[in-house]
């Protein structure tokens, strides 16, 4: 399966917002495929970009760091680290899944979600807690 270059853009745009962390952006990336695999349109949106924009899901959609992206305005360190990101998004049916198919992630040190009470931890790493749904919710 290919992936459009539309969707590539959106992806890395996605991940330079949400993290500067080339792990963490695996395992956003793989949040983002298995929302997309599940088949759950209503809920997750229809492929990689409806799930990036399914509302109130990705803190850094449309942030100042995604405007900073949209508008070009990156250092050689940043546009060094989109280009990874790019790679990596690249690679959205590919990649290995190294969350344990989870479907939600948040950082602990900005959010303690309500919904989290109803997942499973199948990840972490520094930046954020990897969970999965349990069935019925």
């Amino acid at each position: 399966m290919n992936i459009s270059q539309a969707d590539v853009t959106e992806l890395a745009d996605l991940l330079f917002a949400e993290t500067k962390d080339p792990f963490d952006a695996v395992g956003i990336l793989n949040v983002i495929r298995n929302r997309d695999l599940t088949g759950n349109k209503t809920r997750f949106g229809s492929g990689p970009i409806g799930v990036i924009k399914q509302p109130k899901q990705f803190t850094g959609y449309g942030s100042n760091e995604w405007k900073k992206v949209k508008r070009g305005i990156l250092s050689d360190r940043e546009q060094e680290l989109y280009q990874l990101f790019t790679d990596l998004a690249k690679g959205y049916y590919t990649l290995e899944d190294t969350t344990g198919g989870a479907d939600h992630y948040y950082n602990p040190n900005r959010a303690n979600p309500k919904w989290a009470k109803f997942a499973d931890e199948t990840y972490r790493n520094d930046s954020h807690r990897y969970m999965k749904m349990r069935p019925g919710y």
